[in-house]
């Protein structure tokens, strides 16, 4: 293929299950497709920066959060979104500053008015980047799903409770 896909996807005709095992290896192709991407940009940065229920909506203020307005999600996709930047530390052939010293990134930076040139053509090793698998944090996606399915069970029950309150079924106070 081209250096033209922004997104890959892919759609079933009926639910199915997704194990951790699936999730490890959709991030560990999501990490190979970085990687190839630093090494054919170097001085830039791109990792999986989010997995889990794709966003549907993300409040981007707190006045939107205090009107009830609050995160949404889809528990049916599964979705990895990717990041890119500046490798910050990444050394300038020019003048030896990271690149996190220039213009570029920010204020008054120690490298004056150096143009950012990156000093060699080999990625940092991840380590040293600074970044974490994803998979690290897969564990963490699958207790927030539960925590969310317990969220929903209980936002029902309130609803029942309401409902045996004040006479009305469930149903009729959820509308």
């Amino acid at each position: 293929m081209s250096e033209d896909t922004l997104k890959i996807e892919i759609s079933f005709p009926v639910k199915v299950e997704l194990t951790q095992d699936d999730m490890r290896q959709l991030d560990a192709i999501t990490g190979e497709i970085c990687d190839r991407y630093e090494v054919a940009h170097p001085g830039r940065v791109m990792w999986a920066a989010g997995v889990g229920s794709k966003i549907l909506y993300m409040p981007m203020t707190r006045d939107e959060e205090l009107a009830g307005k609050h995160m949404e999600f889809d528990d049916a996709v599964f979705a990895i979104d990717c990041s890119e930047r500046e490798d910050f530390k990444w050394p300038c052939a020019k003048c030896e500053f990271t690149q996190g010293d220039h213009q570029d990134c920010i204020l008054d930076p120690p490298a004056g008015n150096c143009e950012f040139e990156p000093k060699s053509q080999e990625p940092r090793p991840i380590q040293e980047r600074g970044l974490v698998p994803m998979h690290v944090y897969l564990s963490a996606v699958d207790g927030r799903q539960k925590m969310r399915a317990a969220l929903r069970e209980a936002r029902a029950k309130v609803k029942e409770l309401e409902g045996l309150l004040s006479g009305k079924p469930a149903e009729a106070i959820a509308n």
